[in-house]
């Protein structure tokens, strides 16, 4: 590797003076701007890109409340918080921004630019209904605002939802109206166990037609919660998940008063009874894990995955038909929000399942979007069985219009 790529740069922002000065001399000098922490790169970045040399953008100085509107639910602050500091200044105003981070390093600008928020995403949507507005430097270094402090405050095209989930290809977000919603008094998690994946497939879909107040509603194997176990397996066994079995789990999450989360919990419950599937109640502490690890079981595992965007009908297949070709690979599936993750070991792994998947599908030409990534730089996705032509090249011209130099993370695509 060339001198070049073994000297990286950390560029530790403070204010945002200082990350438009960098983002112009980036652009001056042809640097590559890549966002986080820095890390490893991957190994045959030298053979795509030459000895152009790539720095990384730490925005975790940038961590202050910048205004908060309690009687409107809003808040705006710097991208660089963590969401687990975030919720707890919340706390004392008994306020909530539902989004799920594994540990204190997850901050709201790494949220952004997945685009992803983790389980809750199911009943709140994610980061594309939970930012409301943006400040964003360009790759030139200028500054544009856009969205605001309201939930519909304009017409026209939303370019907030536009930078949201675009990894840092378009601007870099360095502040952020936030939506906020009340902080849950109680919580409980239920779950189902079935050696047969198809039927709590069948059932997740009678619980998200029922019109019950889900905040979660995960879908995963078994194992996967065996691999992610930091206390044992004693309890995970307790729940009836038998070790020696490939059996699949539904897992959901109440929120709201006392009362309210029983008697939910209880109709939740009596739908999988509908379907001769008996559930059960997770103890609390468990629970509280299980939902954390479930937010991002890749950093844990520290393995590849890949993301699959799928219909309901296709995750059956996948999770009954594919998977039974491929007994110990880990998966993880949010059907309501069309995402499936698959976990690997490594990169080769990684690539070999995809290659699989897209066999899988191809011969019925059934559309599908994988999205995969090496060590979280080389975000790339594929589109199985749609006609793109015309989405790249309106994502070209997006990529021409706001960075025309290719400064901004130029390892992941849109």
């Amino acid at each position: 590797m060339s001198k070049e790529l073994e000297t990286v740069k950390d560029f530790q922002i403070a204010t945002q003076d200082e990350l438009s000065k960098v983002l112009r001399d980036a652009a001056e000098h042809n640097l590559a701007i890549v966002p986080g922490l820095r890390r490893k790169l991957p190994k045959d970045v030298q053979a795509k890109h030459g000895s152009r040399e790539f720095s990384f953008l730490n925005l975790s100085k940038m961590d202050k409340v910048l205004e908060h509107c309690l009687e409107d639910q809003v808040i705006k602050v710097e991208a660089g918080i963590s969401v687990n500091k975030l919720n707890e200044y919340l706390k004392k105003s008994k306020q909530w921004w539902p989004v799920s981070a594994v540990d204190d390093s997850v901050t709201v600008f790494d949220v952004i630019n997945a685009g992803v928020g983790g389980p809750l995403d199911h009943r709140f949507g994610g980061p594309r209904q939970l930012v409301l507005g943006l400040d964003v430097a360009l790759a030139s270094g200028d500054i544009t605002k856009c969205g605001g402090r309201v939930v519909k405050n304009v017409t026209g095209y939303d370019l907030t939802k536009l930078f949201v989930g675009s990894h840092a290809t378009l601007g870099i977000p360095y502040a952020a109206y936030l939506r906020l919603y009340a902080l849950p008094e109680n919580e409980k998690t239920i779950c189902w166990i079935s050696n047969d994946a198809k039927v709590l497939v069948d059932l997740a879909r009678n619980l998200t037609g029922s019109g019950l107040p889900l905040s979660c509603l995960e879908l995963i194997d078994s194992h996967l919660l065996y691999d992610l176990a930091t206390e044992g397996t004693k309890v995970i066994e307790a729940m009836g998940v038998v070790l020696h079995q490939r059996q699949a789990m539904l897992v959901a999450r109440l929120h709201g008063h006392a009362t309210e989360v029983v008697e939910l919990s209880q109709e939740a419950l009596a739908i999988g009874n509908q379907l001769k599937i008996s559930g059960q109640e997770v103890a609390d502490s468990l629970a509280t894990s299980t939902w954390v690890k479930l937010s991002s079981p890749e950093l844990i595992l520290g393995a590849q995955s890949l993301t699959v965007s799928a219909t309901w009908t296709q995750i059956s297949k996948i999770v009954e038909k594919w998977r039974s070709e491929h007994k110990f690979v880990l998966w993880q599936a949010r059907p309501n929000m069309s995402l499936l993750k698959i976990f690997a070991q490594d990169k080769p792994a990684m690539l070999e399942l995809k290659e699989s998947l897209k066999a899988f599908f191809k011969p019925h030409n059934e559309e599908l979007i994988i999205a995969f990534s090496d060590d979280g730089f080389e975000i790339t996705t594929e589109y199985l069985g749609q006609d793109t032509s015309c989405a790249d090249e309106l994502k070209k011209e997006l990529k021409t219009k706001f960075d025309p130099r290719g400064v901004l993370n130029p390892l992941a695509a849109l």
